[in-house]
């Protein structure tokens, strides 16, 4: 038990940084958005290198998420095969 609790501690971390890099994602594109409707209505062709900067770093916002999601994953696996080999005791 103290070890799947002290597991479950670091996932909770990965979590965190998984949703928090989506919803950083998130923004940045909603940003990003915002800017290419404000290019368009105005001509204001001087943002374009900042929209594309804001779309590159939501992309690598949604990258940095799945790499914590993923080692989550693989984490929460071996929780869960812990927990299997705590209950399942084979009879010699």
């Amino acid at each position: 038990m103290e070890l799947q609790i002290s597991h479950l501690i670091g996932r909770i971390s990965l979590v965190r940084n998984a949703v928090f890099s989506y919803s950083l994602a998130v923004a940045l594109f909603i940003v990003s958005s915002v800017l290419i409707g404000l290019t368009i209505n105005n001509n204001a062709q001087a943002f374009e290198w900042l929209i594309v900067a804001f779309f590159y770093a939501g992309m690598f916002a949604v990258f940095v998420g799945i790499v914590f999601a993923a080692i989550e994953v693989w984490k929460g696996y071996r929780i869960v095969k812990i927990e299997i080999s705590e209950v399942y005791k084979p009879i010699d």
